[in-house]
Parts: C-alpha cells; sequence; structure tokens
C-alpha cells in the first residue's frame, strides 16, 4: 500500500479515494452547505458569507502557514499530535464566526451550525489527546442529519453514498482505521441530529 500511495496516479482504486477524500474534506462540505444555505435562506446570507470567511478562511491559512513551516506533515493531519495545535485555531475560528454573525441581523440557523461545529471541534479536541477519529466522516454525516432534521426532509440517498464513500476512501488511503472511521460517522450523525432539532424549532 505504501508504494501505492507514493504513485497514485497508477492504481485507479487510489487514485477514487483520493477524488472522494478531497470531495468529502470539512472545508469542501462545510462551503458547500454554506453556500447553499445562502441561496435558500436570503435574510441569512450576509450571517453565511460573513461565517465561511472566517470559519474556513482562517483553518484555511494555518494549514497553508503549517505546512510551508513544517509544523504539519501533510494538509490532512494525519499524526494525532499534529490536531493538538490545529483544533484550538479550527475551534476558535468558529467561536468568531458565531460572534460576527450575531451582528449581522437574521441568523438563526446559520449560527447553530457554528455551534454544532465549536462542539465537533471541542468534542474532537478533547478525543484527540488520546485517540482521533474521522473528522472527514463526521462532517459527511453530520451535515446531511442537520440539514434532514432540520428541514423535515429525508436526506438524498447520494448523501448517503457520500458518507459511506467518504469513510472507505480514508480507510483505504491509510489515514484512519475503521473505528476511527465508523466513529466519526456516530459522532457527526449525534451532533447533526441534536443541533438539527434545535434549528428545526427555531425555523
Amino acid at each position: 500500500m505504501e508504494a501505492t500511495l507514493r504513485h497514485p496516479e497508477r492504481d485507479p482504486v487510489v487514485r477514487l479515494a483520493l477524488a472522494l477524500s478531497a470531495l468529502g474534506h470539512p472545508v469542501t462540505l462545510l462551503a458547500a452547505f454554506l453556500a447553499v444555505l445562502a441561496w435558500v435562506r436570503p435574510p441569512e446570507r450576509p450571517a453565511a458569507v460573513a461565517a465561511a470567511l472566517v470559519l474556513l478562511g482562517v483553518p484555511a491559512v494555518a494549514l497553508a502557514v503549517g505546512r510551508a513551516r513544517g509544523w504539519w506533515s501533510d494538509l490532512d493531519l494525519p499524526d494525532r499530535r499534529e490536531r493538538w495545535g490545529f483544533l484550538p485555531v479550527a475551534l476558535g475560528a468558529s467561536l468568531a464566526a458565531r460572534a460576527v454573525v450575531t451582528r449581522l441581523g437574521p441568523h438563526a440557523v446559520v449560527g447553530t451550525v457554528l455551534t454544532l461545529i465549536a462542539t465537533w471541534l471541542a468534542v474532537d479536541w478533547v478525543i484527540t489527546f488520546w485517540w482521533k477519529v474521522s473528522l472527514h466522516a463526521g462532517a459527511a454525516v453530520g451535515l446531511p442529519v442537520f440539514t434532514a432534521v432540520w428541514t423535515g426532509r429525508p436526506a438524498p440517498l447520494a448523501f448517503l453514498l457520500l458518507a459511506l464513500g467518504v469513510g472507505w476512501s480514508r480507510r483505504v488511503l491509510g489515514r484512519h482505521t475503521t473505528a476511527q472511521v465508523v466513529a466519526g460517522w456516530l459522532l457527526g450523525g449525534l451532533l447533526g441530529l441534536g443541533f438539527g432539532l434545535v434549528a428545526h424549532r427555531l425555523g
């Protein structure tokens, strides 16, 4: 497997896993989710845009700078110890975004999503001191579950297939064990369910 990962272009299975992993990256999924939210809820559009800029911009810069300076071995942060330094940055960005959107008019759903993300990152950071769970898997399940509960509509089958595909990709690429992927699914699903109920009550 190590030799294959050094030359992924030679193995279509690994190439597919890399594509699914990139598609299911938490930053990719959150950006898509906030873009759709801004589109379907015009009153919350300023809050969604501001949330995307802060929530995604700060961690993206931290990842790029850290990679350039050798703080992270990979943008996926495969080493559990590397997450100790990065997750507080992402958590701080989510809390900062939450503070910003409160000043931008209607923000009920955006604010709930930001609280969900902050909770998710805080729990994951604590877990990281002993173990690690898949953030990719958590986002791939958590956001569709949140959306389904919030809107009262079943999530399309495509989202289930994406979640399964993302989890499979993380296992194939050697980023996580099966247990870590399943734990990510469970954590994301539970938080998505809980905060989805909150968003549903807020309308």
